[in-house]
């Protein structure tokens, strides 16, 4: 019986090595100014509607978070009065955090191991504002 391509030993240690590339990154300011990741978001317990505040951006920083199983997904290209589906690979990132209520379990994915990687990849942008 053969191992699938996502299981085992070879895929822990590249998740890892993912893992620790992007508390890297985050610890030396790569997703600073991203407003996604540096602001606050307000996430609600399915369980008791308790709302509390996070920034995913200290999840990323402290390690606080899991890389999902790479997927394939459908996305929807609409460039031109023509679109078309494309399949692109998705590695989900999840944040866990506890209701500070009622002590239920709540995840967050609001972002992919993909585009963090788009974020790091792409140009510095300049501080400065001009008006």
């Amino acid at each position: 019986m053969s191992e699938q391509p996502n299981s085992g030993p070879e895929n822990e240690r590249s998740s890892f090595q993912l893992k620790e590339s992007i508390i890297d990154k985050a610890r030396k300011g790569a997703f600073d100014h991203n407003p996604l990741l540096s602001t606050a978001h307000i996430i609600t317990c399915k369980q008791c509607k308790h709302r509390q505040s996070i920034i995913y951006l200290d999840y990323l920083k402290s390690g606080e978070f899991e890389l999902e199983k790479a997927e394939q997904i459908e996305v929807l290209h609409t460039s031109g009065p023509i679109g078309f589906l494309e399949m692109e690979k998705v590695t989900p990132i999840v944040f866990s955090l506890l209701c500070k209520e009622c002590g239920r379990r709540i995840e967050v994915r609001p972002v992919s191991f993909e585009y963090l990687q788009v974020v790091i990849d792409r140009p510095q942008a300049s501080g400065a504002m001009y008006v």
